[in-house]
């Protein structure tokens, strides 16, 4: 019984991991990195700043364009070429498109830590309500350009 209400909250927690209605499953198993940023949401926004915090205080259109490109990328396991496709661009658009990115954060997409860091901060912008965006990974569709 003293386990209830920890499988509560885990459910909870799942269920806020879903960003749409219908008639999807969450299991909590398959949502951790989700689960982790709906968790802290305040830790989940600093890591975000820290990590992408230059690319969020870019005028809308420009900061759109790299955050879906950063997405998208990350979707097609972390390839230009599968991401060009998507986007029906040049991979090296989207090569310049990630080096802008590292420019602007100061960090490299072949650091761990910051290739991390902007996948969670990439979740936490896709959790917020009202979010526009897509995390990496996800089975769900990117928004249209």
């Amino acid at each position: 019984m003293h386990e209830l209400p920890e499988a509560h909250r885990s459910a909870d927690v799942a269920l806020q991991t879903v960003r749409h209605e219908g008639d999807e499953v969450a299991w909590i198993a398959e949502r951790l990195p989700e689960a982790l940023v709906i968790s802290s949401p305040a830790l989940a926004e600093r890591l975000t700043r820290r990590a992408l915090g230059a690319v969020l205080d870019l005028p809308d259109d420009e900061r759109e364009v790299l955050l879906k490109t950063l997405t998208l990328w990350y979707q097609s396991g972390r390839s230009a070429a599968r991401a060009a496709g998507v986007l029906y661009c040049h991979r090296n658009t989207i090569l310049n498109r990630l080096r802008r990115i590292e420019q602007l954060c100061g960090n490299s997409l072949e650091d761990h830590r910051f290739l991390l860091a902007s996948y969670l901060g990439l979740l936490t912008l896709d959790l917020r309500p009202g979010a526009q965006h897509t995390p990496a990974g996800s089975g769900r569709s990117a928004p249209g350009p």
